[in-house]
This record gives structure tokens, C-alpha cells and sequence, in this order.
């Protein structure tokens, strides 16, 4: 029914899903949401994997998801002298930035379908960037 549709996408697409699963022709329909639609709900992790993508990737360099899905970006960031600083952006958008303490820092973000996404920073070098696609 509409319930399963309605958890896998979210509140803000219940009243959409609602008018779909009232549908009962005109095409495949999964669980009160056409099939069409349903590939936008897949999770991440779904059919994707883990890339090695350090030896492609390089700072200051703006990159899009051109997946047709959500990303996932996994960095290692190393620190080559004191006082380092890095930030990560997303869809024009700073999503972290900080002061690097150690000797590395990792962090995480997800990346929506068609975003750009990019790492700047000063006294940094990459030494990890991999993506769950």
C-alpha cells in the first residue's frame, strides 16, 4: 500500500505519493509508486560501491554527481604543516571546514545526484578520497 511508499520517501512527498498509489492503470506501479519513480527512493549503498578515487582527485577542483544517485565521499585529509585548514562544499554550500589539529582528519558527506562538490583548504594534501557510487 501507500505506507511503504510514503516511509521511503519522506513527509514532504506523502500528499504526491498519495494521489500515485490512488492510481491502478497506466503502467508498472511498486507499492502505490510507479517504477519510474521508485529508482529515486534507492538508498545509498544500493548497487553501488566503494571507488578509490585519490589518484583522480586533486584540491580546489569542483566535481559533479552525474551518478543519477546520492554519493557518498569519504576523505582522509593530511595536514603538511602547522596551522592547516580545509573546507568541503557541496552544492555551493560549505558543509565542513576546519582546523586540522593532528596529523589527519576523515570525514564523510553525502552528495546529492547532480551536485558539485569540492575540497579546498590551505597547508593539505589529500590522502584519501573514495565514493560509494
Amino acid at each position: 500500500g501507500n505506507s511503504t511508499a510514503a516511509k521511503i520517501a519522506g513527509t514532504a512527498n506523502i500528499n504526491r505519493l498519495i494521489m500515485l498509489g490512488n492510481q491502478n492503470s497506466g503502467g508498472p506501479y511498486m507499492d502505490g509508486l510507479p517504477t519510474s519513480l521508485a529508482a529515486d527512493f534507492v538508498g545509498l549503498g544500493v548497487g553501488q560501491t566503494w571507488q578509490n578515487l585519490t589518484g583522480s582527485r586533486a584540491l580546489s577542483t569542483s566535481y559533479t554527481n552525474a551518478t543519477g544517485s546520492a554519493i557518498t565521499v569519504l576523505l582522509t585529509i593530511h595536514a603538511t604543516a602547522v596551522g592547516a585548514a580545509y573546507s568541503v562544499s557541496c552544492g555551493g554550500v560549505t558543509i565542513a571546514a576546519d582546523t586540522i589539529y593532528s596529523n589527519s582528519i576523515t570525514t564523510t558527506f553525502t552528495v546529492p545526484a547532480g551536485s558539485v562538490y569540492s575540497l579546498s583548504g590551505t597547508s593539505i594534501s589529500i590522502a584519501e578520497w573514495a565514493e560509494l557510487r
